[in-house]
């Protein structure tokens, strides 16, 4: 499966897709059985020219399952609740983890 159908909507892909490093890997290793087994995605991911892009729209969607830009569901879920955090002005309580 390519990089394009692991977006399950049915809007058009982002173009910065068909650069992602991913694009010729099984999505499987992209979704571990567990975090402690994301270590070949975050592999992948910390060679692709867009993971920052991929990130970015991995956190807006928000994507809750795999691995997205290099980070695990728990990653992006932390960095999604510090974002509100901040939005809210507690940015101060976003620093506690």
């Amino acid at each position: 499966m390519q990089a394009e159908q692991l977006f399950t909507s049915p809007r058009q892909n982002p173009p910065w897709m068909r650069h992602a490093a991913c694009q010729a890997c099984d999505t499987s290793i992209f979704y571990p059985s567990s975090e402690s087994e994301s270590g070949p995605a975050v592999a992948i991911c910390a060679e692709c020219p867009v993971r920052a892009l991929c990130l970015a729209e991995a956190v807006r969607r928000p994507e809750l399952f795999g691995i997205w830009g290099g980070t695990t569901e728990t990653e992006r879920r932390i960095m999604r609740r510090n974002d509100r955090l901040r939005r809210a002005g507690l940015g101060d309580l976003a620093a506690w983890g």
